[in-house]
């Protein structure tokens, strides 16, 4: 009997089925890998007979299996995943979470595409389903985004007192004070002002963590994780601005993506360990191979991640100028930073305890014309963190301009410049016309090794080519010298007057 005609019906019947999402797929495929690993830690810790069912996740895999780097993410998350359901039969047992249940909350994580919805949830995570989190919970919602984001790049994840500044300052931006709370509305849409993306990587951590598990890699949340890792400086030392960990993840969230740009030509990971001079930066490990998907499943997500960002290019910034260590004065800044062909981002402090951030996306130059791109920007850091000013023609530089005003001018209204620092490199002024002192300055650039290895040519060929104006021909044996000549003539005057 000829079945081509079922055939036929079975294929029309497949191709008009309605089809499950791809996440709901995910997350059904990541609940079952999670049920089969708690099953196997349960085993192996000889949990009594019966006591671990099919379709069971266990408070304790969830907790030690995910999050490595910051455990008590794990215990909040596992408890908002519960405190999402009804509970209901093995549901209202809380060391365990059902199949079901965790296939929901998963399908959730996956689809909160935007700062918005991250933020409304992850407040809600950290306050235990409140819409608003007080200081204490705010702060810890900052460090495990620091922690995330140093582990990710391998830095440490110490969290010093400098560090603790910059997340206070942060946090006395949104006017959190004592037991006062701050709505997640307000967040949002402080964060919408500023342009920044503060949770963006604590939720492509999450992600990860949850799906690695399952052996099935999300490809859009692995191709982010790469822009999440954190700059890495090629000088490190305390006296420093940014060897504050803190301070460098916030400018990652603050500022456009050109200066996160990773490097063209690729590296292996042993090459990597040897190019960079980062002391807290950890040894990637010795295989320079991406894992592939099979390794998934044996890999925590902190190696894993440690390995993606080992195997990708990361970010690097390189020193151009700091004051106290090439000095403190006007001609120095621009010796150090000039013909540098990239981005830069310069820190600015001073002795009222202001701090702030400049990045101009173009090479620093010396005119009376104001200069920078479209994504320069000027950062207020500290006491508390502002968006100051941004776009095309945000700074000026002038030294020896007659008739301009000689020093830096930073802010794109001529007629009202927001700072204004003299060529003693040490009188300055914060709008409106208040007078403070510069303690230290900073630049970085934000384009590697390259664009400052072409400065360092460019520097020598400049003092070359003063050198050799400024060589005087010196006479050979046949010649006699301006000031032989002079010393000859007064003895032959001298001999004929005595004669």
């Amino acid at each position: 009997m000829d079945k081509s005609w079922m055939r036929g019906i079975q294929s029309f019947r497949d191709k008009f089925r309605p089809r499950q999402s791809s996440s709901l797929v995910c997350s059904q495929k990541t609940a079952k890998k999670w049920t089969n690993l708690s099953n196997a830690l349960a085993t192996g810790e000889e949990v009594e007979a019966g006591s671990v069912n099919d379709g069971l996740i266990t408070r304790s895999a969830f907790e030690n299996q995910m999050y490595p780097t910051a455990s008590f993410l794990g215990s909040l998350l596992f408890q908002h995943f519960k405190s999402r359901s009804p509970s209901q039969g093995r549901d209202k047992d809380p060391s365990v979470m059902t199949h079901s249940v965790f296939v929901d909350n998963m399908t959730t994580v996956l689809a909160l595409n935007s700062d918005t919805q991250q933020a409304d949830f992850y407040f809600r995570v950290f306050s235990k389903g409140a819409d608003t989190l007080n200081e204490d919970e705010m702060l810890l919602l900052l460090v495990t985004t620091v922690k995330i984001a140093c582990s990710a790049t391998g830095l440490s994840q110490l969290i010093t007192d400098a560090d603790q500044q910059v997340l206070h300052s942060l946090i006395r931006s949104l006017d959190v004070k004592g037991s006062s709370k701050i709505e997640v509305s307000r967040f949002q849409r402080w964060s919408w002002e500023n342009e920044l993306h503060l949770l963006r990587g604590l939720h492509h951590y999450v992600v990860q963590s949850l799906v690695a598990c399952s052996g099935q890699p999300n490809d859009r949340a692995l191709s982010q994780l790469e822009d999440e890792a954190l700059p890495v400086l090629d000088e490190q030392d305390r006296y420093l601005q940014l060897s504050c960990v803190a301070l460098l993840w916030f400018l990652s969230c603050a500022l456009p993506s050109c200066y996160m740009k990773k490097k063209e030509a690729e590296m292996t990971m042993d090459d990597l360990a040897c190019s960079y001079s980062v002391r807290s930066l950890s040894r990637p490990p010795s295989s320079p191979h991406f894992p592939t998907s099979s390794s998934f499943s044996t890999m925590s997500p902190h190696q894993f991640i440690q390995q993606l960002v080992s195997a990708s290019n990361l970010t690097t910034w390189t020193l151009l100028y700091n004051s106290d260590k090439h000095g403190h004065a006007f001609n120095r800044l621009m010796h150090h930073t000039f013909h540098y062909s990239g981005p830069t981002v310069s820190i600015f402090v001073f002795e009222s305890g202001l701090s702030y951030c400049l990045a101009v996306d173009i090479e620093w130059r010396e005119s009376p014309n104001r200069w920078g791109g479209s994504d320069s920007v000027l950062l207020q850091l500290k006491p508390h963190f502002k968006r100051l000013d941004s776009g095309s023609n945000l700074a000026y530089l002038n030294a020896n301009a007659r008739g301009w005003y000689k020093g830096i001018l930073l802010g794109r209204d001529a007629e009202r410049p927001l700072i204004k620092i003299d060529s003693d490199f040490s009188t300055c002024e914060i709008w409106p016309e208040t007078p403070d002192k510069l303690l230290c300055a900073e630049v970085w650039g934000c384009a590697g090794s390259a664009p400052k290895m072409a400065q360092v040519d460019q520097i020598k060929w400049e003092n070359k080519a003063a050198e050799k104006l400024q060589k005087i021909t010196r006479p050979g044996k046949s010649q006699y010298s301006t000031d032989k000549f002079l010393v000859d003539l007064v003895k032959n005057n001298r001999y004929e007057l005595s004669s």
